[in-house]
């Protein structure tokens, strides 16, 4: 990971400093402090993970998954496990 990091905030009102960066595989790496930590956490997020969460919001938009949601909660058909 040759590219630096950027700072943002997070949203709210108990807004705290975050890092992130994005590597030439288009994954996203973010870097939190959280108070009692020596080191600071990064997570990735994959690009795949990327891809099913536009994958699901773009199905939220088309009404898919909320279509399924409801037949699911009226019909009980909710998987379990």
């Amino acid at each position: 990971m040759a590219a630096s990091w950027s700072t943002s905030r997070t949203l709210g009102a108990r807004e705290k400093p975050f890092s992130w960066q994005i590597d030439s595989r288009g994954n996203i790496f973010i870097k939190r402090k959280f108070r009692r930590a020596l080191f600071p956490r990064i997570d990735k997020i994959s690009c795949s993970h990327l891809e099913k969460l536009h994958e699901f919001m773009r199905d939220m938009e088309n009404g898919k998954t909320w279509q399924m949601m409801r037949r699911n909660c009226i019909w009980g058909l909710k998987r379990k496990g």
